[in-house]
Order: structure tokens, then C-alpha cells, then sequence
């Protein structure tokens, strides 16, 4: 595409972003007087964001890690796969969420969110870069760890292991990566699919936020190297908060580090500005002017499994309303 067709492509998704914030508070402010909670869902928004998210190219990110390969060998890597956002994006995104809360009301802040997951297993021909089911249990511990204070419980739906070379080698590619989950994924309404391979460039892992789509979208899911599973070789990302940390991008969470030090950040009060992805765990780093010190211990920046450790209040409340208005199927909305 030329850089002139791009910009009519991205200001026609901007000018329908409009329209489409339009159509969601309508059907919010619908479903609120029909005293309907959760069915102010409207697909129109996530049905156009789809577009950016398909847009972008996940394949030639630049190296930010170094990580154990599964000879032992030490080698570059990229941390998170998950797109980043434009500030127009947050800001509408952020104004639907908002016209929904105000048509709807919050009750489903103060409940809990069980959520079933699916593993998908897929490995080479020969049964190389299996999980194990105690690998898996264990991930689920892990998961439950991290979440579990702020509302969101996971439960094991299943477990499918599939020898497909293509799909294990290439699930870093949009074309492959269609294909797999077109023909694996199990109701992506009401269930977290988790996608196990070996994404090329030593990919760590990605996910669409659930505005990226409507809610029984097949794409919606993560995507994970199989060694960053606990037991893994993937060291020092061998504990299982990849999957954490794309678990909430899969829930609407930004990194800590978008937008920089600029006005917007993260779009998160409480987590403090941060110009650029921690690498480690430097606890007394400090890159923006604003009050804080950079958030390195939050599970949405880069920094190593054993530094990460919390997600903040408002982060909570942010994937509970995000779940609420663009998936509202999920967890027993």
C-alpha cells in the first residue's frame, strides 16, 4: 500500500471510529432502559477497530530481550508481539467505555469473573515443544496468583496437543495464524483459548485487546512460545507471567510504557508515566518528570518473570469495564 492510499485508509477508520462511538452509546443507553445488563454490546466499533489490528505486522519487531533458547543458547528476542496503540485509538476507545458505564452503571465492578481455558498445543511432527499437563497446571496456579485479588478466576477446560509443523513453526504469521484458530478455537465468547508454539524471532507472545474484535470472534485469544511456560527454558521468562501479561492485553490493558511521559500514558492513573520497556528488574528506574518511579514490577512492562509481581486498583477496574462492554459474554457477564 502507498504512504498516500495508508492515510485515506487511516483517516476513513478515524472518521467511522466517530460514527461507530455514536452507534455504541446509542445501543448502551438502549440496553440500559431495557434494564438489560451486559446487552449494550454492540459489535459495530470492535467490527472496524478490526481493521487495525489486522493491519499491523507483528513479523520484523525488533529484538528488546535476550532469552534462553531451547539449546541453552542465549539469543535476542521480542518480548510481547500485542500491537501498540495510536492515542486517537485509546481516546475513543476510552469514550465508548465511558457512554456505556454511564447508560449501564458499574454493578460489575464488584464481582468476579470465572473465565474457562483452553489450551491448544501445537507441536512439531515429531512431538517437539510439547507442554505438559503439569506445565499447564501449573501455569493456571499462576495465573489464578495474579489475578485472583482483583476479581478474575481461571478454569481448565481442556487441553488439545496437535503434531502440525506449519502451525508450530509459522503461528507468528496473520495468515497461518488464521487458519489454526479458524479451525481449533473453542467458543471465543466464553473462553480463553491459549495458542502453544514456537512463534518465529523468539516472539514471547501476543493477543488482540477485546475491542480488536467482535466477541465470538475466532481470533480473539493468546499466542504463546511453549517455553515460557513454568519448567520452561525461556529463562529469565520461564515462570508463566508471559502468559499473565497478555492475558491482560487480552483483557484491554495497555503496557505501562504507551504513550511515553506524555499526558495519556497507559491511560492508567495509577500506574506512573514510563518512556520506554524496563529490561530485569531496575526498581529504582525512573525515566518520566512525572510523581513515580517507572512501574517495573507491574506484569504490563518487560521486565524478567521473577521481578513482575502486581497489577495496580485501576488496572483492575479498566479490564472489568473493558470485559464488560466489548465481551460481556465472558466470565459470566
Amino acid at each position: 500500500m502507498t504512504p498516500t492510499r495508508k492515510f485515506y485508509a487511516v483517516a476513513i477508520r478515524l472518521a467511522a471510529l466517530c460514527v461507530m462511538i455514536a452507534v455504541i452509546a446509542a445501543s448502551a443507553a438502549s440496553a440500559a432502559s431495557a434494564a438489560t445488563p451486559g446487552g449494550a454490546q454492540d459489535r459495530a466499533l470492535a467490527q472496524m477497530l478490526q481493521g487495525i489490528a489486522h493491519d499491523f505486522d507483528r513479523e520484523g519487531l525488533e529484538a528488546g530481550i535476550v532469552l534462553q533458547r531451547d539449546t541453552g543458547n542465549l539469543e535476542p528476542g521480542v518480548r510481547c508481539a500485542t500491537r501498540p496503540v495510536a492515542d486517537f485509538e485509546q481516546q475513543f476507545i476510552g469514550a465508548a467505555v465511558a457512554e456505556y458505564l454511564r447508560a449501564a452503571g458499574t454493578e460489575h465492578r464488584t464481582r468476579d469473573f470465572e473465565v474457562p481455558v483452553q489450551f491448544h498445543i501445537l507441536r512439531k511432527r515429531n512431538g517437539d515443544w510439547d507442554v505438559t499437563d503439569a506445565q499447564i497446571a501449573e501455569q493456571l496456579d499462576v495465573l489464578n496468583r495474579s489475578f485472583t485479588e482483583h476479581g478474575f478466576r481461571f478454569a481448565l477446560r481442556g487441553v488439545s496437543r496437535r503434531n502440525k509443523n506449519k502451525f508450530a513453526k509459522k503461528c507468528l504469521s496473520a495468515r497461518v495464524e488464521r487458519r489454526f484458530k479458524k479451525r481449533y478455537a473453542i467458543d471465543p465468547r466464553t473462553t480463553l483459548n491459549v495458542y502453544s508454539c514456537r512463534p518465529k524471532e523468539d516472539v514471547l507472545g501476543y493477543a488482540y485487546f477485546p475491542s480488536d474484535y467482535p466477541e465470538d470472534s475466532f481470533l480473539h485469544g493468546v499466542v504463546l512460545l511453549h517455553s515460557t511456560f513454568p519448567g520452561g527454558r525461556a529463562a529469565p521468562f520461564d515462570l508463566g507471567d508471559t502468559l499473565v501479561h497478555e492475558v491482560g492485553h487480552y483483557l484491554g490493558l495497555y503496557h505501562t510504557f504507551e504513550g511515553k511521559c506524555g499526558k495519556r500514558g497507559d491511560g492508567i492513573s495509577d500506574t506512573p508515566r514510563e518512556r520506554s520497556p524496563a529490561s530485569g528488574c531496575p526498581i529504582d528506574r525512573d525515566t518520566c518528570s512525572q510523581p513515580g518511579l517507572d512501574p517495573v514490577r507491574n506484569f504490563m512492562d518487560y521486565s524478567d518473570d521473577d521481578c513482575v509481581e502486581e497489577f495496580t486498583a485501576e488496572q483492575e477496574l479498566w479490564m472489568k469495564d473493558r470485559l464488560e462492554t466489548f465481551k460481556p459474554s465472558l466470565g459470566g457477564s
